[in-house]
């Protein structure tokens, strides 16, 4: 892809600078133009609108040059496309621009102002899901115009799978990151998410803050963006980004009470931008530090993300300031927004993350946790289960038996507390046990071939789009499997999805609030440590002590739902106790001298004088 790319932009802009002189094209660049991909003979048409994938009429290996552009202008079709700007719009300002230029500079105006008509009739052609969908390579296989998104810079259509190896014509570097998810931001909202945008925003509590979001155009296009690549069980995450940004909105309007977020795209006011930035996020000038550091951060990429929705909403209006104010506060942003904001905000969150101190739940409060649970499940399942209980106990037992399951779950398999929490119905229903009879098993001593027997296996997304597993105890299986056969009778909606659900709703209870809940219950020594995460970080850091093998180590990040680098990094024991209890014999030896005397000892076993002169192993 690389290779073809570049020569090919250049090739077609050539061949539109001769077909002003009337001089055909050379046979170098026809060659040059050989080297794109194969081309079909026919139009692929997008199954679920009626939008056609134009594609190429070439035939038996000759070529013939019959693709149109669409013109910035007037948004008709032509195959000259420089030689109609030049007869029809000669009065515009891009054309006499284009016309003063020469050489390659000529060229990348334009390969611009091409593809800049072509982003302006995609859009159009994605709007009202019919007409002809123009992309820079016409496709040789079956393709939707899903499938593409437009570079940032030149705006040349291209599919997502090779967008990273494009080298755009108009940008010396290549574009890091993300660049599919990027790009697509340029492209327009489609208008069916309007019911679940009316409903995502009517959940949200601050009336000032629902308000700014149903006004703005710029916000609701943004919140578009995030359902089309978020699911709606990330809504939680969807609103916090869409409350930041109108927080944001809230703090400028201070300055002038009719702003829009489109008007807060302007170079003029970035400093003012800023200064919000900072205000809204407890900047201290004499510390240079931040109250939200994290809000800082993120502030900045949702403007970057706005400012290239303002530039498609200037080339669909034809708006060419618009565009221009897009494109130098996005510079702006990509300049200056590390020294005026993001460099401060990392350095509160180095400091703070360096004075923090990560501990782990105690055994003990962990063994209360678990008793506490065990106790509270059987006397759940009893209410649940005796024919005397009223309607109303009946419901509250369900309630009160699916938090205690959902915490168990939690605790027994460490998992993160999303991935437990968003188990659906349908993944409990395929929960299976170990196959016994497989050789694999055949390998296992007898306690570990009657574990094999005793658990159920339940698979889960996890992070990631990842399968991670979740072990079911007989008692907790039996009390899931309780939970499941009283749905309807304790006011489960039919078409709520989700294992633990809420009763009378679509939603599902969170097993944070689930932990949250029983840890103040259970008598723990210190409940506030009794959290998911930390959960997790106690069986990877205290797994250490077992001295795991490499395949062991392997199979229990595997399980843990993360690599094996971020279990090594992330997941060890404190780096206080590994240096205070192990490395620092190392010192204590070498400063009275008795290093050199125990070669061949390791650290375990390394002999140590201590600061009490008592000899210590």
């Amino acid at each position: 892809m690389p290779e073809y790319e570049s020569v090919n932009s250049e090739a077609s802009a050539a061949s539109d600078l001769e077909s002003l002189s009337g001089i055909n094209s050379s046979p170098k660049i026809a060659a040059s133009s050989d080297v794109r991909p194969a081309d079909n003979t026919c139009s692929q048409t997008d199954s679920s609108k009626g939008i056609v994938v134009l594609a190429t009429n070439n035939a038996d290996g000759v070529r013939k040059r019959d693709k149109k552009a669409f013109c910035f202008f007037c948004n008709t079709g032509q195959s000259q496309v420089v030689r109609h700007w030049i007869t029809k719009h000669r009065r515009e300002p891009e054309v006499m621009q284009l016309m003063s230029l020469k050489g390659v500079a000529k060229r990348q105006a334009m390969t611009r102002l091409r593809n800049l008509g072509n982003h302006a009739h995609n859009c159009a052609v994605l709007t009202a899901g019919v007409g002809e969908f123009v992309v820079t390579y016409r496709p040789k296989e079956p393709t939707s115009a899903h499938q593409y998104v437009p570079c940032e810079t030149c705006l040349g259509y291209l599919t997502r799978k090779e967008l990273w190896r494009h080298r755009c014509p108009l940008k010396k570097t290549k574009t890091k990151g993300r660049v599919a998810e990027k790009a697509s931001l340029l492209l327009p909202t489609p208008s069916g998410l309007m019911p679940e945008l009316n409903r995502l925003i009517s959940g949200m509590l601050d009336p000032d803050i629902k308000l700014i979001i149903r006004n703005d155009v710029i916000i609701k296009k943004y919140a578009g963006k995030l359902l089309q690549s978020h699911s709606w069980e990330q809504r939680s995450y969807i609103r916090s980004q869409l409350s930041l940004i109108a927080r944001f909105l809230k703090e400028m309007r201070k300055k002038s009470c009719s702003l829009s977020l489109k008007g807060c795209i302007d170079p003029t006011l970035f400093l003012d931008v800023v200064q919000a930035v900072k205000t809204m996020c407890g900047f201290h000038q004499e510390s240079r530090a931040y109250e939200t550091p994290t809000s800082a951060l993120k502030v900045g990429h949702i403007l970057r993300k706005c400012a290239k929705l303002v530039k498609t909403e200037g080339i669909l209006a034809r708006d060419k300031a618009t565009i221009e104010n897009a494109d130098y506060f996005a510079e702006l942003c990509e300049t200056e927004w590390k020294e005026e904001v993001s460099s401060n905000a990392h350095k509160t969150l180095r400091q703070r993350r360096r004075n923090r101190v990560d501990l782990v739940p105690l055994s003990e409060d962990v063994t209360k946790l678990h008793t506490f649970l065990h106790k509270e499940l059987e006397r759940n399942v009893t209410v649940l289960q005796n024919a005397d209980s009223t309607d109303a106990a009946k419901k509250q037992s369900w309630r009160e038996l699916s938090i205690t399951v959902l915490a168990q779950l939690i605790t027994f398999n460490r998992r993160r507390q999303g991935e437990v929490s968003k188990m659906k119905v349908g993944d409990y229903l395929h929960r299976k046990k170990p196959d016994t009879s497989s050789d694999a098993c055949h390998a296992l001593n007898t306690v570990e071939a009657g574990l094999c027997k005793i658990f159920t296996r339940v698979e889960v997304e996890g992070k990631r789009g990842r399968t991670v597993p979740v072990l079911l105890q007989q008692n907790t299986e039996a009390a899931l499997q309780l939970l499941h056969a009283k749905r309807v009778e304790c006011g489960i909606r039919t078409d709520n999805q989700y294992v633990f659900a809420m009763p009378h709703s679509d939603n599902y209870f969170r097993g944070c609030d689930a932990l949250r809940e029983v840890r103040e219950r259970c008598g723990a020594q210190y409940p506030l440590r009794l959290k998911s995460t930390a959960l997790r970080r106690q069986v990877a850091t205290l797994c250490q002590i077992l001295n795991l093998k490499e395949n062991e180590l392997d199979l229990l990040a595997q399980y843990m739902g993360h690599d094996i680098s971020v279990h090594r990094n992330f997941y060890r024991l404190p780096d206080d106790t590994m240096q205070s209890a192990i490395l620092s014999k190392i010192f204590l030896s070498m400063e009275d001298g008795s290093l050199t005397t125990q070669r061949g000892t390791t650290l375990e076993q390394l002999l140590v004088q201590t600061p009490t002169n008592n000899l210590c192993e």
